[in-house]
């Protein structure tokens, strides 16, 4: 998907090396600061990025947006979007805890990609879930009722956006569907506190049980009853029926995640452990407050 490529992927399809040889070919035929240079730097930097080589990354995506940004001027492009994208992560992968080089990137990404696709494109709902996850990362490092450093966008309407978007171009029962549900029901369970006027309401934990329930039950129906991706969603929706203090509700919840857990993965797996405990926690009414 253009807009939305997975570094790692790239690099699976082409080898360093190959892309390398390919930008040669590029500066060779159209001279330094060419369109389709740019086109072949950009797949480079995410090969070098999913390398873990972040320099030699940075500085073969910045070289492509300069050359974008002197062939296109003010003139939205997908190539644009894209080298903004993977400058994004980059910038999120050499600095983990200030986030506003990479947030900004990315944000410049999104609006790229709404000129480019149009507001109702899977390529928007990719980046926008990118900017919402980012978001979520930095907040991590953040003190609470400290002011933020820099900006960080609300990761709820974010992912508001991509499941409407998700909903809209494949269809509500796809398990694309599935996962944007349980983002933002995640993301109404625990970030309610956070300093997001739209997360202080505990209110908003009815709305995330709705929405998890919807994506565990698409994921039964399209994964099957023992995969280790329906656990997740138990756990997940067994979590905000604890913070709704459905202490009975929530402990079924936990013991299907633990049976399938314990089956699929193994009895000393780290998901099995977890879900282990919360079942204790549960069973013996040593849970903690919501």
């Amino acid at each position: 998907m253009k807009g939305g490529a997975d570094p790692e992927e790239m690099m699976r399809q082409m080898s360093i090396p190959d892309l390398a040889q390919k930008l040669d070919q590029a500066e060779s035929t159209f001279g330094q600061v060419h369109p389709q240079v740019a086109a072949a730097l950009i797949p480079l930097s995410q090969a070098l990025y999913a390398n873990g080589d972040l320099g030699p990354a940075r500085q073969s995506c910045t070289r492509a947006l300069q050359i974008l940004q002197m062939a296109y001027k003010e003139r939205p492009s997908v190539e644009m979007a894209e080298a903004l994208h993977t400058l994004a992560m980059i910038q999120q992968a050499e600095s983990p805890e200030v986030g506003d080089k990479a947030l900004g990137s990315q944000n410049m990404a999104l609006e790229l990609a709404m000129r480019v696709f149009g507001p109702d494109s899977v390529e928007v709902a990719a980046y926008a879930r990118c900017l919402a996850q980012m978001s979520e990362d930095y907040s991590q490092f953040l003190s609470p009722g400290l002011p933020r450093p820099f900006y960080m966008p609300n990761p709820i309407p974010l992912y508001r956006q991509t499941l409407s978007i998700i909903e809209k171009v494949i269809g509500p029962k796809d398990p694309s569907v599935a996962s944007a549900l349980d983002d933002l029901a995640s993301a109404l369970l625990f970030h309610r506190d956070d300093d997001y006027t739209e997360m202080k309401a505990v209110t908003l934990l009815p709305e995330a049980e709705t929405l998890a329930a919807r994506s565990l039950a698409i994921s039964r129906a399209s994964l099957g009853e023992e995969h280790p991706i329906t656990a997740g969603r138990e756990h997940n929706l067994g979590m905000i029926k604890r913070g709704l203090q459905k202490p009975k509700e929530s402990l079924d919840c936990f013991r299907r995640a633990l049976a399938i857990r314990e089956k699929v993965l193994g009895v000393d797996h780290p998901d099995s452990k977890s879900s282990r405990e919360l079942v204790e926690e549960e069973e013996s009414g040593t849970a903690p407050p919501p």
